[in-house]
């Protein structure tokens, strides 16, 4: 230990009056750590004769280096030892002398402290005093909050006010439908705002009627109501949803994982410079914006780019676990722990009467109707469900009906169905019917005997074709892909996922030739709608999930942001720096990644490229192509403007490797957090010292 030279000269002194020998007592004076460490190590006996300690980690320190420890019977050291045959009385010589004799003549008594001390320095480990501190603070906050002898008062609390933020019908949107049906049920949980765009002051659904605002009343008024919940789906009807959910958070419900398609075409149709690439520059790295612009479709079907949205909400809800499972793979397990999976909603469809809707649709009576609901798509696998149907005995058959009950988008997908149809149309009746409104949907539905609903591709949602199908009570022929992988077998017909056209016709016989267990299996699909995915049971997970996220959200960074303000709404400009700068090192942002920072200062600006500023290219691109797991990867470079030293990201000079446009995203200020490493690749001289001298290393 750390000695006064005085204070030796005495330790030497009383050892020369107790008769040891000069070298028998060495003092060593203040050991760096290093050498602490060897000395444990190296030692047979380690003795802690204190009377006092705050703690003792003298001794537990000598334990976790494996080193036999014995001590005083006297302060925490019992408490650390944890056993009576390892301490002695500190204020008798001839006890302690006892207890040094017996543990350095005795190796089998040695032993025996190395190995029990591995359990005890386990008690003491730095979690373990986090989790028992957190817990006390959370009791005693608890105990704050707890009445002391208050009156019971039962009374109904008020509904919370709720923020519904999603199109409406007549919004050609399967959302706008799906949420046609699910406010009238939450409506018993929550006092509803509806939040639009483009709709008439108020909508009536199931007989109640709803104030419809525009997405900028909820912007300006996010304190008149308690919670906010999206149905976010990756179309143009959701455009307005990513700025409001960064502005007013809340209970995001995902009906479909990717973003994509949504970003894609704000940024390529209405000309939103940059949203989609920066979205992918923040989900998944360069890689993907190198994708962007070599092949959009590509990068478009690859690349889910929702990150930027998922990092600030509340919390988030989606309809299977399948989409759970994307998320765990795009985002890591952490990321999706809270997530919450309720069923799509359903409502069991009336029995309708199918002469009146056969002849509406001028369908023969006796005609054997197949029906395929949904956008004609080579995600719906149209064009195998034709090819079976040529395939099968039922072919030839002039009675049997193939009805594609959709509309084709644009491009060479629906122009070769449509050849397709019209090439066998002379020997088999096969039409596309286009877009079906409500009515007409309905009425296909109840002219059909089977339907057959496919998918490939999926992107984490989940078909809305296949619940209505069942919920009309239609046996429905399926393939295991995606969200349909979770439907039971005893409710439909379900196929492999990658099936044989072989076996889905053989499906379609099978159910033209059993009339009875076409009946029995149209029965359980509707009692299974009825049993799991009605609206009354999902309204009640989306109350319980909506109070979940909303508890936790009071735990969250908007949740301190407001607390911060409340107690000190002056703070200066410096005391909001030192802050921010504790909150991020403290709450870094969820997400997948940390970030590999490449310092290239010095390379970045070269006009010409030494062999230092090419190995440095080299090293960015291979991080780019080949982030280590668990890291995005930004080149970066030192900057002093608006004063004071900081990163950052040289985006210019990382997307002209790549020969992407060098404008395409902004370079911004760095946002470090805990766990992000830093790699200074390139020499730049003053910059890197006065940057260093000012604190920002």
């Amino acid at each position: 230990g750390k000695f006064s030279g005085r204070q030796a000269d005495l330790i030497a002194e009383m050892a020369a009056r107790a008769g040891l020998r000069p070298g028998q007592l060495v003092v060593t004076g203040y050991v760096s750590d290093d050498d602490l460490v060897r000395l444990y190590n190296t030692c047979d006996l380690m003795v802690v004769p204190s009377l006092d300690e705050g703690f003792g980690l003298p001794a537990l320190e000598a334990m976790a280096c494996g080193a036999p420890t014995i001590g005083s019977r006297a302060a925490s050291l019992p408490e650390i030892i944890g056993r009576d045959d390892a301490l002695f009385d500190p204020t008798d010589a001839t006890d302690m002398a006892r207890a040094i004799a017996h543990a350095l003549a005795t190796p089998s008594f040695r032993t025996s402290l190395r190995d029990g001390a591995r359990g005890r320095v386990a008690l003491f480990s730095w979690q373990a005093t986090a989790r028992r501190a957190l817990a006390a603070m959370e009791a005693l906050v608890d105990r704050r909050r707890t009445p002391v002898s208050a009156p019971v008062v039962h009374k109904q609390r008020p509904r919370p006010k709720l923020a519904f933020v999603s199109p409406l019908p007549p919004d050609k949107s399967g959302i706008a439908d799906y949420a046609a049906d699910l406010i009238p049920a939450l409506a018993a949980q929550y006092d509803i705002t509806l939040v639009s765009r483009g709709h008439p002051a108020s909508w009536t659904g199931n007989g109640k009627s709803f104030a419809v605002r525009p997405p900028e009343w909820l912007r300006e008024n996010p304190d008149k109501v308690d919670r906010v919940v999206y149905q976010f789906g990756n179309s143009p009807f959701h455009d307005y949803m990513l700025p409001l959910a960064k502005a007013v958070p809340g209970t995001v419900v995902l009906h479909d994982f990717y973003l994509s398609s949504l970003l894609a075409w704000l940024e390529l149709s209405e000309m939103r410079d940059g949203v989609w690439t920066e979205a992918l520059q923040e989900s998944h790295g360069y890689a993907a914006v190198r994708e962007r612009f070599r092949d959009p479709g590509a990068a478009k079907a690859q690349y889910p780019a929702n990150l930027a949205l998922l990092r600030d909400v509340d919390g988030i809800v989606v309809h299977s676990q399948h989409a759970r499972a994307l998320g765990a793979r795009w985002l890591g397990p952490d990321f999706v722990r809270h997530w919450r999976v309720v069923p799509p909603l359903k409502s069991v469809l009336q029995s309708r009467d199918r002469t009146a809707a056969r002849r509406a649709l001028r369908i023969p009576p006796d005609a054997f109707v197949i029906c395929s609901f949904g956008a004609i798509d080579p995600t719906k696998l149209n064009l195998e469900l034709l090819d079976a149907l040529a395939a099968s005995t039922l072919a030839k058959d002039p009675s049997c009906h193939l009805y594609f009950v959709g509309e084709p988008h644009g491009g060479a997908y629906g122009d070769l169905l449509r050849r397709r149809v019209e090439a066998v149309s002379d020997r088999m009746k096969v039409r596309v019917t286009g877009w079906a409104d409500a009515r007409r949907f309905e009425a296909y539905l109840a002219a059909a005997d089977i339907a057959v609903q496919l998918r490939t591709d999926s992107r984490g949602e989940t078909s809305r074709a296949i619940l209505d199908c069942m919920a009309g009570g239609l046996p429905t022929i399926i393939n295991a892909h995606g969200s349909a992988s979770e439907v039971a077998p005893d409710v439909a017909v379900v196929l492999a996922d990658r099936f044989a056209i072989a076996d889905l016709a053989a499906a379609i016989e099978r159910l033209f030739a059993d009339r009875a267990g076409r009946a029995a299996l149209g029965q359980a699909a509707r009692s299974a709608i009825l049993r799991n995915h009605s609206p009354e049971a999902c309204a009640t997970r989306y109350a319980e999930a909506i109070e979940a996220f909303h508890e936790g959200s009071r735990k969250g960074l908007h949740a301190l942001a407001e607390a911060v303000t409340a107690i000190e709404p002056a703070m200066d400009a410096r005391g909001t720096k030192a802050l921010a700068v504790a909150t991020a090192l403290s709450i870094p942002p969820p997400g997948p990644n940390r970030l590999l920072i490449l310092d290239v200062t010095a390379t970045a600006r070269a006009l010409r490229r030494t062999g230092i500023e090419r190995v440095a290219i080299a090293v960015v691109l291979a991080f780019i192509d080949a982030p280590p797991p668990g890291y995005r990867v930004e080149p970066v470079y030192l900057s002093d403007e608006g004063g004071g030293w900081h990163y950052r990201y040289a985006r210019r000079f990382a997307l002209g490797l790549q020969d992407c446009p060098p404008g395409a995203l902004q370079e911004d200020v760095v946002d470090v957090a805990a766990g992000d490493l830093l790699v200074v690749l390139d020499l730049s001289g003053q910059n890197l010292v006065d940057a260093d001298h000012s604190g920002l290393l």
